[in-house]
């Protein structure tokens, strides 16, 4: 399980955990707006991962810069498991 908190520099904290051994697949994002919790439930389907892998196999397979370099990821993923 990862748990974190982002603040942004107009004030607002975000709150996040990414639950990756549950057997339950659940998205969604909670909003604070004063003394009310209000939770907003997404769906994302699987076609999502399926372009984003091919999007990675025709970067490398056409020798073409992804959006993002491994060194871009590296340094992404360590700040979020921090």
């Amino acid at each position: 399980m990862v748990v974190g908190r982002v603040h942004f520099t107009s004030g607002t904290i975000a709150d996040f955990t990414l639950n990756y051994l549950s057997t339950e697949y659940l998205r969604y994002y909670d909003i604070l707006d004063g003394n009310s919790l209000n939770r907003v439930h997404f769906n994302l389907s699987n076609k999502m991962y399926i372009d984003e892998i091919k999007y990675f196999v025709d970067c490398v397979s056409s020798n073409r810069k992804c959006m993002n370099s491994f060194k871009e990821a590296d340094y992404l993923l360590k700040l979020l498991l921090k």
